[in-house]
């Protein structure tokens, strides 16, 4: 799972959008993707509302298998 921000971890160009996921914000669970930004993994992008995390993976899971995202 992502938090906000996080150190990018391998050597990825700035610009690079991630997978969707599931993240966390101070509001709670979501599914979304990450960029890389000097260094750093910031949110790009949010597909879903705010859930529990339970429900954030049931509901990425589904749109993979749908071919959603």
């Amino acid at each position: 799972m992502s938090s906000t921000i996080e150190e990018v971890t391998e050597d990825v160009p700035d610009g690079t959008v991630s997978d969707p996921k599931v993240m966390q914000s101070a509001r709670g669970f979501y599914v979304g993707t990450t960029k890389a930004e000097d260094g750093m993994q910031v949110p790009c992008n949010r597909f879903s509302d705010y859930m529990p995390e339970n429900k954030a993976q049931e509901w990425l899971q589904k749109a993979i298998d749908q071919g959603a995202l």
